[in-house]
């Protein structure tokens, strides 16, 4: 930490330490520079980056697809199995399809995704619907916290 000096100040103490003079912070004012090699901190950076971008998880999107008449065994089943998606971390998108004159009840799509909401046992938070788009009803859930 020298303080704040003049650009050319810092440039010639660069010079006498046979540094470089590396800006860190443009946007700030003053602007935030380093003396330091430049090669050593190009590979400091990207050696943070590195670390920073394994700890970053891509969150999939897994599709879960059910029927107004499954059974309540199947309908646990099917809820276990998204418990498992969202403890992964993925979110998890909930299909009822309705053939024939189911679709004259959609009533009975919304009230199976509430009861399996309800059955899946790790909590989570409704990111998307309930929605209706042509004969299938879908809800999209994401691990709560």
């Amino acid at each position: 930490m020298l303080g704040i000096m003049k650009l050319s100040d810092a440039l010639s103490l660069a010079l006498n330490q046979e540094l470089d003079l590396v800006e860190v912070n443009p946007t700030a004012n003053p602007p935030v520079t380093k003396i330091v090699d430049v090669g050593k901190f190009r590979y400091q950076q990207a050696k943070q980056a590195k670390e920073a971008s394994k700890k970053v998880r891509e969150v999939k999107l897994k599709g879960i697809r059910l029927s107004v008449r499954i059974g309540v065994h199947d309908l646990e089943f099917k809820a276990k199995q998204a418990a498992e998606f969202l403890g992964e971390g993925n979110k998890v998108m909930v299909e009822v399809r309705m053939r024939g004159r189911e679709q004259a009840h959609p009533n009975l799509a919304f009230d199976l995704l509430k009861k399996f909401q309800a059955a899946v046992p790790s909590p989570t938070v409704i990111e998307a619907g309930p929605k209706r788009m042509g004969p299938t009803v879908s809800l999209i859930l994401a691990p709560g916290k």
